[in-house]
């Protein structure tokens, strides 16, 4: 199963998992070797944007997402602009990590670009083969990379709910569940 966990890839949490920090979340996975796993919760709005983050550098409005429960203190950003944010890392076909912060704080202040770019506060990660142990006993769903679900705009549940469904039969009814599976 470790050879199929690649840098781009998206887990979907699975209606089971009740980790507040994880229930209903989509991942964008960054990178996955075997001491361990990194990657960024992609559909969760922190409540914060980045003039309220970096009021020295900008007064955008420019919404922040929540990347997860380690490193809180640290800013990222992934988007699908590398004519505009240069240095980035690829992570999928028409998918990138960070790049120049000045060209990144450019794009916040263009009118409609701010759809190819998401800001995030946080991290995800897993030990030495924590992640492919949750993926065996179903705590995650894997999907292929797809940048379109990564920039899905929608409350933190409707898009988890729309990328879980649209894996699959399988995926499809387990997005109907409630937020908590002990309520059926």
């Amino acid at each position: 199963m470790a050879s199929l966990i690649e840098p781009g890839s998206l887990l979907i949490s699975m209606p089971s998992m009740l980790d507040p920090n994880f229930m209903h979340t989509v991942v964008l996975l960054v990178d996955h070797t075997p001491m361990g796993a990194y990657g960024l919760v992609v559909n969760r709005q922190l409540g914060a944007d980045l003039g309220g983050l970096m009021s020295d550098r900008t007064s955008s409005t420019f919404p922040v997402y929540c990347g997860g429960p380690v490193e809180t203190q640290t800013l990222q950003f992934v988007h699908r602009l590398p004519q505009l944010i240069s240095g980035g890392t690829r992570l999928g076909q028409d998918l990138y990590l960070g790049g120049s912060i000045e060209a990144m704080l450019g794009v916040v202040e263009e009118e409609g670009v701010g759809a190819d770019l998401r800001v995030l506060l946080g991290s995800s990660g897993w030990g030495g083969g924590q992640l492919v142990n949750e993926l065996q006993t179903g705590s995650w769903r894997q999907a292929p990379p797809d940048a379109d679900s990564v920039f899905k705009a929608g409350s933190a549940e409707s898009i988890w709910r729309a990328i879980l469904g649209g894996l699959d039969a399988e995926g499809e009814q387990l997005s109907h569940l409630p937020p908590d599976v002990r309520w059926n």
